[in-house]
């Protein structure tokens, strides 16, 4: 709740400076809170910052130096460093002539404005980077200061997010050899798409019946008695790649990922029915740091069933499976058959490349 509350400060802050500059804040000064050094050897991103006294937290943004021309995701941090002047988001894209509307942004060092130093996030702590490689970690406590910056740069400083709740994970037990739980729209039993997430990632062990949560659809139940928890890779921090329900709750905190709960209400007043600040609507994934994936668990409604997704430092709120559920379990099944098969042709250099994404389109 601390942490909430000084989100709100942050974006309580911006909205002064609108309103008496009628001019939205894009420059954040963030100093101390964010860290640079260069790589002492070849190493990873992680080793590399320890190296030079700084232990990488859960929750940091960990960006290396942009050197060459590259294609990254447009949900990556990219942030232009001057100094002790941090710019990032939406700003750091404009002032690079980056096109926020595509999925893809194409980066090009010759586009950085003279006197800055661009850096991009990267999706693993692992990434192997070369001796001398720039690095720059925005510590947890400015991804708060991170948020309210795109918040505002978009007019709209309202929704944003918590550090995830800590989460340990397990490999899987032998999966229970009883009945096979079967998604209506797939050949692929559980035990299947278990093995498939597995293969490079974790799972919890099975949830206990007290912990599954009896307003789910039935393959939503299924899933959670395979495992509390899925994660399609390791070293996900929670965030990384696609990670499927909380250990200890089941649902993810909606109040937390929104704000607080005055935040909760706003959104579900300012967005058009259905959006997943209703009380039918629950969060049951995060695709990245900022993309959340909610189901609802109203069976008198239409929807149950359905899912949605928000990207909760834009305030956007979309539909994305139709009802039932097994259409997104569906949409799982495919997304784990892509990955690994991408992982299996990357080999031990996957973290130098873009991983495929969860499909949110």
């Amino acid at each position: 709740r601390g942490r909430c509350t000084a989100l709100r400060i942050i974006l309580l802050q911006a909205c002064l400076i609108f309103a008496s500059t009628n001019q939205l804040p894009t420059l954040l000064v963030m100093a101390p809170k964010f860290k640079t050094t260069a790589a002492s050897c070849n190493s990873t991103l992680k080793d590399a910052f320890k190296a030079a006294g700084y232990e990488a937290k859960k929750g940091d943004i960990i960006c290396y130096c942009l050197t060459k021309k590259a294609s990254v995701s447009s949900t990556h941090e990219i942030a232009l460093l001057k100094g002790r002047t941090l710019l990032l988001g939406a700003a750091a894209k404009k002032k690079l002539g980056a096109d926020e509307s595509k999925k893809k942004l194409t980066l090009d060092p010759t586009s950085v404005p003279p006197g800055f130093t661009c850096f991009v996030q990267s999706t693993s702590y692992n990434r192997k980077v070369s001796k001398g490689t720039q690095l720059l970690a925005i510590v947890s406590e400015g991804q708060a200061a991170a948020a309210a910056a795109a918040a505002a740069a978009a007019a709209t400083p309202r929704g944003v997010k918590c550090k995830p709740a800590k989460r340990t994970t397990v490999k899987s037990k032998t999966i229970s050899k009883g009945p096979v739980n079967k998604s209506k729209k797939s050949d692929l039993g559980f035990d299947e798409l278990a093995s498939r997430f597995l293969r490079f990632g974790e799972l919890g062990s099975p949830a206990t019946a007290a912990k599954v949560p009896l307003d789910a659809p039935d393959s939503l139940q299924g899933l959670m008695k395979v495992a509390s928890h899925w994660h399609i890779r390791k070293d996900h921090c929670d965030v990384f790649g696609f990670n499927l329900f909380d250990k200890k709750s089941g649902y993810l905190d909606k109040v937390c990922l929104m704000g607080d709960e005055d935040m909760v209400k706003q959104w579900a007043q300012e967005h058009p029915k259905p959006n997943c600040a209703e009380e039918s609507w629950k969060c049951i994934a995060a695709i990245s740091e900022v993309q959340f994936i909610f189901v609802n668990v109203d069976p008198d409604s239409t929807q149950f069933g359905a899912t949605r997704f928000i990207v909760n430092n834009c305030f956007d709120d979309k539909p994305l499976t139709k009802a039932p559920f097994e259409n997104f379990v569906h949409k799982m099944e495919a997304y784990a058959k892509k990955y690994v098969a991408w992982r299996e042709k990357a080999g031990d250099n996957w973290e130098d490349e873009e991983p495929p994404e969860f499909p949110v389109a």
